[in-house]
């Protein structure tokens, strides 16, 4: 009888227990709800401030692909069309848990915040930048709901064909042109353009032309509209260096987790011995 006793209380102390964890899987060292332009900010440092994607993607294999860079025992992997998936994959492995669940999450919470809505489109501008490196590279990917939640074992973010996503690229370069207004919220400490809105204006314009030629072949008419589109759109597109998308990162050596350092001339000058200029570029 003792022993029914006993498990019968502990049966009810499980019981009551359950009802109340607190705050036992919160972790106070992480924010739950990061301030979306932070996450912009992030955004833009990693995509030229992340050394690994840089030295292993684009100076080992496509800039030499690419005929830009050449010379060095490494960048025979893109010059020769050498498939190396130790160096290939790392856009990919980098990208989403970082850039692109950040971007992602940002967008989605300025989506209709009156008060952020300048945030909102250069979030959306940035999506897209981020996304069409990745599908450039890598085809059909994860792209509507990438970023959106951590999957379980048997769930995964469906892949998207690259036609569909370049399709919502376009759509969305021209919305958000659109929507930024210079009377609305300020974003200031955004790295490209220090929250200037016709420049993100041009930036977005412009880049929907450089997107719209990658479709030129596969679908002229598509690509005529998008890009006679832009070059007519409000405000207009990049026509100097003064204008143009950059990230003017600190003078400092970086390493594969500090961003704040110039990444790319790390993987030329540094990582990548002997690399040089190619004739073609």
């Amino acid at each position: 009888m003792k022993t029914r006793y006993y498990i019968l209380a502990l049966l009810a102390f499980v019981a009551t227990a359950c009802n109340d964890f607190g705050d036992l899987n919160t972790d106070p060292t992480k924010s739950s709800s990061m301030n979306p332009a932070n996450q912009l900010i992030y955004t833009q440092l990693w995509f030229s401030g992340d050394l690994s994607t840089q030295e292993r993607t684009n100076a080992i294999v496509l800039c030499p692909m690419m005929q830009q860079l050449g010379g060095a025992y490494y960048t025979r992997v893109g010059a020769m069309y050498i498939k190396d998936a130790t160096r290939l994959w790392v856009m990919w492995e980098n990208s989403y848990p970082n850039d692109v669940v950040n971007i992602v999450d940002a967008v989605q919470r300025t989506n209709g915040d009156s008060t952020k809505t300048n945030l909102n489109a250069m979030c959306r501008i940035m999506k897209v930048y981020v996304f069409a490196r990745i599908t450039d590279l890598y085809g059909d990917i994860p792209y509507f709901q990438a970023g959106t939640a951590y999957y379980s074992q048997k769930t995964y973010p469906e892949y998207d064909t690259q036609q569909a996503i370049y399709d919502d690229f376009l759509k969305e370069l021209k919305a958000a042109s659109a929507q930024l207004n210079p009377a609305k919220d300020k974003v200031p400490g955004e790295i490209f353009y220090k929250g200037d809105v016709p420049s993100w204006k041009r930036f977005a314009n412009s880049l929907r032309i450089r997107l719209a030629l990658r479709i030129a072949k596969r679908d002229p008419e598509r690509a005529k509209t998008e890009i006679t589109e832009a070059y007519n759109a409000d405000g207009g597109l990049i026509s100097n260096n003064n204008q143009i998308c950059m990230t003017r990162h600190l003078d400092i050596q970086n390493t594969y987790s500090d961003l704040r350092g110039n990444s790319a001339s790390v993987a030329i000058n540094q990582q990548t011995a002997s690399v040089k200029l190619v004739s073609t570029f």
